[in-house]
């Protein structure tokens, strides 16, 4: 996405030379998709998740144009999992939508999450700037060249407990305000979550 106003563009993976090369695979295929998915196998009996992506996935892709943007269905052959995702401009802003109707699942596979653009925006060490997450009324993360390590993202729920995943990630409370961001130098966005389920 390039903003008119200064020419300054957003990418939605993370140049490679960027990426850490020593990340596991899942992680490392992940700064260079479109999407990150949770799954699971409805037949084990804790319905243990498994994740995957574009770039591991290799999905067939079918285009359709919509006024200001295109909506492009994912069909994953290995999980037999299809869904479309739905990219427009409107107004100044960019809206990205999972049609919740268009998803499909084998008896195999189940999805149990999309993240869209997971990496959009993300910056380098040399950066100066931070995000915004959710996080009771709002948290912001200073850009480091120390990285802590963490186990698990950011997840919490923003339109009411997942109970399918039984809170796995010990979050009790709902994400106060729905929205996320990034600030890279003097350049700015913020994602307003407006729907869910």
């Amino acid at each position: 996405v390039i903003d008119k106003s200064n020419g300054y563009r957003w990418e939605s993976a993370v140049p490679l030379q960027d990426v850490e090369t020593d990340g596991n695979e899942l992680w490392t295929a992940s700064s260079q998709s479109i999407f990150h998915l949770t799954y699971t196998d409805p037949h084990l009996p804790a319905l243990e998740t498994q994740e995957t992506n574009f770039a591991l996935e290799q999905p067939k892709m079918t285009t359709t144009s919509l006024e200001n943007g295109i909506s492009v269905r994912y069909e994953l052959p290995r999980l037999k999992i299809s869904f479309d995702m739905s990219f427009q401009l409107k107004g100044n802003a960019l809206e990205v939508t999972v049609p919740g109707q268009s998803i499909q699942e084998g008896e195999d596979n189940w999805l149990m999450s999309v993240a869209p653009l997971p990496f959009f925006g993300a910056a380098s060490d040399h950066d100066q700037g931070y995000a915004v997450y959710p996080d009771g009324p709002g948290a912001l993360s200073y850009f480091k060249t120390n990285h802590p390590n963490y186990l698990n993202p950011y997840r919490a729920s923003v339109y009411g407990a997942d109970t399918i995943t039984f809170n796995f990630f010990g979050r009790e409370q709902n994400a106060m305000l729905p929205i996320f961001g990034l600030k890279v130098g003097d350049n700015s966005f913020m994602g307003i979550i407006t729907q869910g389920e």
